[in-house]
Formats: C-alpha cells, sequence, structure tokens
C-alpha cells in the first residue's frame, strides 16, 4: 500500500510538468524507480520544493553518510540506529536514494510539544496520582526512588519540586543553559516526579530522578532531535537505571509506524527494556496516525 501512495504521488509529479502547467515554477522530479527507498512526506515535500531548495532528511544504510557526502549534502551529522541528518538538494534526493549502502530517505519533520494544559499546580496533585491509584504503591514504599526517568522535551528548570533528583544532559556539542525557557518540559517533569517541600503538589513518583534533555531550539525541533535524544537514553539507561522516557511531543507529517526512523529509535529504546511513555497530542481524531504514538510499543 505504501508503494502505491508513493508511486501515485509520483505520477501526479510527473503529470504536472505537461504543457498545460509548463507556466507554473520548477519544481524537482523524482525517480520512479527509487520510490519505494522514500517517505510519502519526503516525496509531498520535494514536489512542492524548487530542485535548488535545501529539504531536511534523514538517510538510514551503512553507507548513508558516505551517501549523503557523495550529493554534497550540508551539515550532515550522525543521529544513532543507523541514520544520518543532513541538508540536502530537492534536485539531488533521487540520486541520493539511488546510492548504494542506502535503505531510506525520510523527510526530517517538525516536532511539536504537546499542549502543556491549563490547570493548577494544587489541582495537578488531586487529578494525575488520584487517576493513576498512585497512593497504593507510595503506601508499599514504591516512589521512584533509584529509578530514573528521561523526559525528552524542552528541557526542565531546576526547583525546589526537584532538589538533587534532577539531571541536565548536555548532548554532544550543546552549550549555553538547559533550562526550559518554554515550559512545557519543567510542567512534564513535574507531573512525572515533581514534589514540592510544602507538599501541596506530588509527582507520580516523587522520589524518582529525572534526566531532562532539551531539545528546544529557535530554530524548531526535528525527528533528528528526538532520535539524538533517545540514542542517549538508549547508550545510558542501564548506567543511571533510566526505566522511563518520556516524549509529549509528535511530528508535524502522518507516518506509518513501519517506515517511521523515530518510530524504529522507539523500539530500539523500548527492546532495551526502558518503558516508552507518548503522547498522541491535541489534534482530535487521527492522532495515532502521527509517530511516535503510532508505534504499538509505546504507552
Amino acid at each position: 500500500m505504501r508503494q502505491r501512495v508513493v508511486g501515485l504521488l509520483l505520477l501526479g509529479l510527473l503529470a504536472a510538468t505537461s504543457p498545460a502547467v509548463a507556466a507554473r515554477p520548477k519544481t524537482a522530479r523524482l525517480s520512479i524507480h527509487n520510490a519505494a527507498k522514500l517517505s510519502p512526506a519526503l516525496v509531498a515535500t520535494v514536489s512542492r520544493s524548487a530542485p535548488v531548495s535545501l529539504v531536511r532528511v534523514i538517510v538510514r544504510g551503512r553507507r548513508a553518510a558516505a551517501a549523503a557526502a557523495a550529493v554534497r549534502a550540508k551539515a550532515t551529522r550522525p543521529l544513532g540506529f543507523g541514520g544520518v541528518g543532513a541538508y540536502v538538494r530537492a534536485s539531488s534526493i533521487a540520486r541520493l536514494a539511488a546510492s548504494p549502502g542506502v535503505t531510506t530517505v525520510a523527510l526530517d519533520a517538525p516536532i511539536r510539544f504537546t499542549a502543556t494544559g491549563t490547570v493548577s499546580a494544587g489541582s495537578l496533585s488531586t487529578i494525575y496520582p488520584g487517576r493513576d491509584s498512585a497512593s497504593n504503591p507510595w503506601s508499599a514504599g514504591a516512589t521512584g526512588r533509584g529509578v530514573g526517568i528521561a523526559v525528552i522535551d524542552s528541557g526542565v528548570t531546576p526547583s525546589a519540586d526537584f532538589g538533587s533528583r534532577l539531571v541536565q544532559v548536555a548532548l554532544d556539542g550543546q552549550t549555553g543553559s538547559l533550562n526550559d525557557t518554554v515550559g512545557h518540559g519543567t510542567m512534564v517533569a513535574g507531573v512525572a516526579a515533581g514534589y514540592s517541600p510544602d507538599g501541596k503538589f506530588i509527582g507520580i513518583a516523587p522520589g524518582a530522578t529525572v534526566y531532562a534533555i532539551n531539545i528546544s531550539q529557535p530554530t524548531g525541533v526535528y525527528t533528528s532531535d528526538v532520535i539524538t535524544a533517545l540514542k542517549w537514553v538508549y547508550d545510558n539507561a542501564h548506567a543511571y537505571n533510566i526505566r522511563v522516557v518520556n516524549l509529549s511531543l509528535t511530528e508535524d507529517v502522518t507516518s506509518s509506524y513501519q517506515d517511521s526512523l523515530l518510530d524504529l529509535a522507539v523500539e530500539r529504546v523500548w527492546a532495551s527494556g526502558v518503558f516508552v511513555a507518548v503522547a498522541a497530542g491535541n489534534r482530535g481524531a487521527g492522532q495515532i496516525d502521527y509517530a511516535p504514538a503510532n508505534d504499538p510499543l509505546a504507552f
């Protein structure tokens, strides 16, 4: 079905070059022979792009980096799990997909954080632990003490609610403040493991350590940023006893978990023994068509 959809998109793209629409601005063409290697979202993006436009892509395969270099990709960086992120000219996408050792080329999709909501901190103490019956394991001494929770989000700002249980993770090449300038990540971490000194707010696991990974950037957040953060969790989960990773975020384009590179990273982390919690988002019906909520191994 995926190949059929991609094939129809490509046929539509070729049809758009007929004399009847020759006056339209030129867009890049893709070879139908390599359609199976391309994600539908990438095909749709290239069909709207001028040949010289730079497109954010993720390339997978044993020679992904070499193939990206061969088409003069910009800002190439390894992502882990066999992926390479890069900027590639729209006119070079077909040649990149045809390169030996390349298995897939996908759009490096924009990411959005799910909404923070408007409930007050005082009511959260009642809503979340009450809904999940957190008081039952608390009474048995299970507060999350000694367990790590990774929060991949907009960062977490230190506060008395976390005390010494907050670790701000700096990814390779990440400099400057790791504090949360958005507010989303701090809210998520509070629901997971917050504990205010006055006892008015308590998260689900008030004894757990939060490993905050800030992927928020002024230029936007993309799939490659999430994959890089998930690779850190994968590499460090056993050293820090990280048992849960939270992804309250969603891609901006639909995909199948069978083809999504973000979902592949989620599944690798899950297979290593880490529970992956995701948010479906706030779009209404059809939310599970977006990664990572579309993956059956995520919760």
